[in-house]
């Protein structure tokens, strides 16, 4: 509540959930922050992202005898505990979650330029989705020449 964030808009939700992110453990802000690479809406299957967040090195596991995928699990029942992923209401076997509208823009927020999606500029990207169509031409994908610290691409 003594929080200077407070002051930046008094009628926008963001500050709110922005409060929300600080007090994210460090390990949680950049697997919070990977999850933007995906469009607002996109259902997220569990399994892929903590396999996407292992292959990005972003689970802390050596310090602890867990799998690492144990502790990918374990980061994302976190994220769904603060309610920054939810589970889809048609899921049947408990493993396709979302990220509410105003919780997606955040993480773009957060995210900043490191990932991005085809629409995006350019810029010191680190993460870029593809989201694939009927017909592309190969001249669609000339931007990603400029992108010196790729390290994914996402065909959706």
């Amino acid at each position: 509540m003594n929080n200077n964030i407070w002051n930046l808009s008094k009628d926008d939700i963001l500050p709110s959930l922005r409060l929300s992110y600080q007090y994210l453990p460090s390990y949680l802000k950049r697997c919070f922050a990977y999850c933007s690479i995906f469009p607002k809406g996109y259902p997220i299957d569990r399994k892929q992202m903590v396999l996407l967040w292992m292959a990005q090195g972003f689970l802390e596991h050596s310090m602890v005898e867990k799998a690492e995928e144990e502790v990918g699990n374990e980061y994302f029942t976190e994220l769904l505990s603060r309610s920054l992923i939810e589970q889809l209401n048609d899921d049947t076997d408990g493993e396709r979650f979302v990220m509410h509208c105003l919780v997606h823009d955040l993480a773009t927020i957060v995210s900043g330029k490191s990932c991005s999606k085809l629409e995006s500029g350019r810029g010191r990207i680190h993460h870029f989705l593809y989201h694939q169509e009927e017909y592309d031409l190969y001249k669609k994908f000339e931007i990603v020449d400029d992108f010196e610290c790729l390290r994914s691409f996402l065909s959706i």
